[in-house]
């Protein structure tokens, strides 16, 4: 049969002889490419592959930084053949996951993409791919989400997360590891003001909202209010018409016992989102909260009305 190998993030050296040989060759039948391979001497394409290996070996040693992100995972291991979730060869799919995990707490499968570079289209089609495979391979019933780990993202790859919630994005600089960016980012990217919120948590302007919007809802199951009302201030400082920032704000207050400030957040999300059902609903269980049971009715069927 055919010889069948993986080469993946594999480099072999060769001679210069043979290097000047083979380019001279390509270089005669393919204008430009000698202006091509004279840009890739200068940067080696090898490059990104280190750095990302650096970044996978730095997540694998320490996951347990993805705890402040929600997830507690763990390496998984296959218990047939033995094989860890590292570079996890996906058998008929002809890909490797770079990182296969377990989710203890809330009991799912996590893949996990990384990219030293920032996450494009092709980006989510690899890690939708990847979780399809899982799922049908392995995960059976059992939930199983993916996280990309890069340096920000495209507007196609924006888009794209749009339509899942099964999908999240986390930036190489909120792990906190030193591993640092490819040349071509170095040159070409302008700095970025980062963001340190009371709470001591960092995050960088990709989709900080969102981020934020998470943590704080976190925190409001866990009924931690006040932790949950500083999440969502920073909510409203990036993106102040976000519905739900002012809904779950108001419903922390409420719960705290606040009223004048509940209800100025949630007339606050009423006056952007007059027709909203979800609008009107929050602010009568936040009524129901401060034991304003009667007012509480009238503003329940108003969506109803």
């Amino acid at each position: 049969g055919p010889l069948r190998g993986s080469f993946q993030k594999t480099t072999f050296k060769i001679s210069l002889e043979y290097w000047n040989k083979i380019n001279n060759l390509a270089a005669n039948k393919n204008p430009g490419y000698q202006e091509i391979i004279e840009l890739i001497q200068k940067e080696p394409l090898s490059e990104g592959i280190r750095l990302e290996e650096e970044l996978e070996n730095e997540l694998v040693a320490n996951l347990d930084v993805l705890k402040r992100f929600g997830h507690q995972l763990e390496l998984y291991i296959d218990s047939t053949s033995g094989q860890i979730g590292r570079q996890f060869i996906c058998k008929g799919n002809g890909g490797r996951i770079d990182l296969l995990c377990y989710d203890k707490t809330k009991k799912r499968y996590v893949v996990i993409e990384l990219k030293n570079v920032r996450a494009g289209q092709n980006t989510f089609g690899q890690i939708s791919n990847y979780m399809g495979w899982v799922q049908n391979r392995i995960a059976g019933n059992i939930p199983v989400i993916g996280i990309v780990i890069s340096r920000g993202y495209d507007t196609r790859f924006e888009s794209a997360l749009n339509i899942t919630d099964k999908i999240s994005q986390i930036d190489v600089e909120d792990l906190g590891f030193v591993t640092a960016p490819p040349k071509r980012i170095q040159k070409l990217a302008e700095p970025k003001e980062k963001n340190t919120s009371p709470l001591g948590i960092k995050f960088t302007n990709s989709r900080e909202a969102k981020t934020w919007l998470g943590k704080g809802d976190e925190f409001l199951k866990e009924a931690k209010y006040k932790e949950a009302i500083l999440c969502y201030e920073e909510v409203l400082k990036k993106d102040p018409k976000n519905k739900w920032g002012w809904i779950n704000k108001g419903l922390a207050l409420a719960e705290l016992k606040r009223p004048e400030d509940a209800m100025l957040c949630l007339k606050k999300a009423i006056e952007m989102y007059p027709k909203s059902a979800q609008v009107w609903l929050s602010k009568g269980i936040a009524l129901i909260c401060l034991n304003k049971f009667e007012d509480s009715i009238v503003v329940l069927i108003r969506p109803l009305s």
